[in-house]
């Protein structure tokens, strides 16, 4: 549901945040399951878990719920780890159009997210996350002996 009218590279990277917060075991859930059922992280969930009165809640366990043949093939790669993460590392995303406020998309911002369709990915928790950095030189150097 967070990513049902995205791209196919949008549904990846709604679901290597997912990942990625698993990896991170950390206040975000340990587990898919723990950091999918966070209060307050994934808004389709919030009528399921209650939170913020159950705004921007979706239905998510009914047969109108079933998910795309696009995003279960997104699932399949995030489960089975293969995949590149378009996000770069990503903790978080966000459409900024539906965000309500909340404390971390200041630094959110201020850390550079980036944009893959219409959700902004990054991290507020961390200011060295930066998806524009790259160990890669931007010009390759001459090899050795090129004049």
């Amino acid at each position: 549901k967070e990513a049902g009218g995205e791209s196919d590279k949008g549904k990846l990277a709604v679901g290597a945040v997912i990942a990625n917060r698993v990896k991170a075991q950390s206040w975000m859930g340990k587990d898919l399951k723990e950091v999918i059922l966070k209060p307050g992280q994934f808004s389709p969930w919030n009528s399921y878990t209650n939170y913020a009165e159950g705004r921007q809640g979706k239905e998510m366990l009914g047969e109108a719920a079933k998910p795309s043949k696009a995003s279960y093939e997104a699932a399949r790669k995030i489960l089975s780890g293969d995949y590149a993460d378009p996000t770069g590392g990503a903790t978080h995303f966000v459409n900024p159009k539906e965000k309500e406020d909340v404390s971390w998309y200041e630094p959110f911002v201020e850390n550079k997210p980036i944009k893959i369709g219409r959700h902004q990915f990054g991290s507020p928790d961390n200011p060295n996350w930066s998806f524009q950095k790259s160990l890669r030189p931007k010009v390759r150097p001459k090899g050795l002996g090129a004049k």
